[in-house]
């Protein structure tokens, strides 16, 4: 299926920038952005549906990575040949498919910084589908559907790799076929596709026996016990939090700007997320500092800064309380050398 295409670094943060609101790209010894990073077809995508599709047949031109903020989500992915190589959480994976097709399942409970390595030489040739939860919820008629949903998203972070059918192969290839073809009769079909390829993967993921194909997971961090933000009704208490997120201010200032008193603040929001207001802005600010750290490329010390720590050491402290890593740690880990 490979085609003589190429990618240049403009074109791949053209694509980035459709599908990630937070992203960054590094190559090494790259001089110029018409520079080509990819051989062969590549493609990220969103249905009006709100289902984003991701389809590939490429060589890896350069050694570099692509890293960005994950909303909560299941990414499911069809690895038809190639390798694969990425971090998430504080953990580097790879899957190679040069044997036999591979079936990945990543489910992000939480927001997440996901960084894609790319290594010169491999190719890859896959098919993807992400699934936000808030998507999933929408469309549960029932309590014991939410339960369930919410369920799969029980850790931050879970990796399974699951087994590949004959179904679901042919599913992934048709997709990948359909998608790179184009025209919007292909386009059609291939959101079809997309929703014959989640369907055949979600009892897989509701399945009792799904723990047995676990790679990996962790639940970490002070706000995994609270409810999530799409279950708290006073969306302008919460906006209002998000918005003033940057400023270090007192508890006194934050309920003078939200019109409340500082009581009613604190019954609200230990209501609501098990945790008070300082708290949940100290969590939100932590959050900011890991994505500056690896998207935005900050120093640590700026990074400190930027969260309202006025010594690094004490940020260090908070943020390996939070993410169970050091922001050096976190930094090694999606960016390597590549910075």
């Amino acid at each position: 299926m490979m085609r003589d295409k190429t990618v240049s670094l403009n074109d791949l943060r053209h694509m980035m920038s459709k599908r990630y609101q937070h992203h960054q790209m590094r190559f090494q010894n790259l001089q110029e952005v018409n520079q080509v990073v990819i051989n062969g077809d590549l493609l990220f995508d969103r249905f009006p549906s709100g289902l984003s599709v991701h389809c590939c047949d490429i060589v890896e031109n350069k050694n570099g990575s692509c890293s960005s903020q994950l909303l909560p989500c299941i990414s499911i992915n069809l690895l038809f040949n190639g390798q694969v190589n990425f971090s998430l959480s504080d953990n580097t994976f790879e899957f190679n498919a040069n044997e036999r097709p591979i079936l990945f399942v990543n489910v992000i409970g939480q927001p997440e910084v996901f960084t894609r390595h790319l290594i010169h030489g491999h190719a890859v040739c896959k098919t993807n589908v992400t699934i936000e939860k808030s998507w999933l919820l929408s469309r549960c008629q029932t309590a014991n559907d939410r339960a369930q949903i919410n369920a799969i998203f029980s850790h931050n972070v879970g990796v399974y790799q699951l087994d590949v059918t004959d179904n679901i192969k042919v599913i992934a290839g048709q997709l990948l076929k359909y998608k790179l073809a184009g025209g919007v009769k292909n386009e059609l079909h291939a959101e079809q596709l997309t929703l014959q390829f989640i369907n055949s993967i979600l009892p897989l993921l509701l399945s009792p026996t799904l723990k047995e194909h676990k790679i990996y997971s962790v639940t970490s961090g002070a706000l995994n016990k609270t409810k999530k933000i799409e279950q708290v009704a006073d969306n302008k208490l919460k906006d209002a939090l998000l918005a003033i997120v940057d400023d270090n201010i007192s508890l006194k200032e934050l309920s003078l700007q939200l019109g409340i008193s500082v009581s009613t603040l604190q019954r609200k929001f230990k209501e609501a997320y098990q945790v008070t207001a300082i708290e949940y802005l100290r969590i939100q600010r932590l959050e900011n500092a890991r994505i500056a750290i690896i998207i935005d490329g900050l120093s640590i010390g700026e990074s400190a800064y930027a969260a309202g720590y006025t010594h690094v050491a004490n940020f260090v402290t908070a943020f390996k309380k939070h993410f169970g890593v050091t922001p050096a740690q976190l930094r090694k880990q999606h960016l390597g050398n590549n910075r």
